[in-house]
């Protein structure tokens, strides 16, 4: 079933007009050893909350500081959730360009968080409004990743085509599953579970998700950043079917599997894709 599913899939992208695929690619210098791709949907929601940005893509400053992916969500049913998250993505990409270069990477990605929630809260009480957004950032250079979560969205290592999620999310049902009051089926269950216990814009950011060793990537290796629009709507396996393809089209068919699934409340979805190549 797995092939057959697979054949349709890579049937159906060749009928697709490739000159799409600069809409689903992000341009790299041809030397700098990454290959990068995007995708981004409104869903079915009046406004777009998330919100994602990548750093200076010049050969320059990849070679000295790497290249940083940053996404942000900001949270549903609040109000002036599409500010928070542009705030966030915008004061990350502030930080890195300004602080980039230092060799104590995670200590720095842990630094740009709190930065960037001291932003959020500040612009949001200048309007007199409550919100916040999740937050991801994964930083690649020489074949090496930092990366750091806030919030609930996914950071995935795929790998000799096996996806696996490398973040923890901070939300209640988790809360609840590591205190071992409920299963992790049991806790799932729960009407607060998907309440958010750390985002950009609380009042104090102390839970942040992080590696503080770099992970090392092997060729042909991808990290994926998504928002829950993505995995809540598809599968591990689905998502790991979009993954056999080269990285603008792999974003084409992860977005044809989303809207192919016509959720009546389909989120807002935002993936960046990094391959080694």
């Amino acid at each position: 079933m797995g092939k057959k599913r697979a054949g349709n899939i890579e049937k159906t992208i060749k009928t697709v007009d490739l000159g799409l695929k600069d809409s689903y690619s992000l341009k790299l210098p041809p030397n700098s050893g990454i290959r990068a791709g995007k995708l981004q949907g409104i869903g079915q929601r009046s406004s777009q909350q998330d919100c994602f940005g990548v750093s200076d893509v010049s050969e320059k400053a990849i070679a000295a500081h790497g290249l940083l992916a940053v996404m942000a969500d900001g949270m549903g049913g609040m109000a002036d959730g599409e500010k928070a998250s542009m705030e966030a993505v915008v004061a990350c990409l502030g930080y890195f360009d300004a602080f980039g270069g230092t060799e104590h990477v995670s200590k720095m990605l842990l630094v740009m968080a709190q930065q960037a929630n001291e932003r959020v809260k500040r612009r949001l009480a200048e309007k007199g409004s409550a919100g916040g957004a999740t937050l991801l950032a994964a930083m690649v250079q020489n074949r090496q990743c930092h990366w750091l979560s806030v919030g609930d969205s996914h950071i995935y290592l795929y790998r000799e085509d096996r996806l696996g999620q490398l973040n923890h999310e901070h939300n209640y049902a988790a809360q609840l599953a590591a205190d071992g009051r409920l299963t992790q089926e049991e806790a799932q269950l729960e009407p607060d579970g998907r309440a958010l216990t750390s985002y950009i814009g609380i009042e104090e950011l102390t839970l942040v998700d992080r590696n503080e060793r770099p992970l090392l990537l092997k060729p042909k290796d991808r990290i994926l950043l998504a928002t829950d629009g993505v995995f809540h709507t598809l599968s591990g396996g689905e998502i790991a079917d979009s993954m056999k393809y080269p990285v603008e089209e792999s974003m084409i068919c992860l977005g044809m599997q989303i809207e192919k699934k016509r959720r009546e409340n389909q989120d807002n979805y935002t993936a960046v894709l990094i391959e080694i190549e």
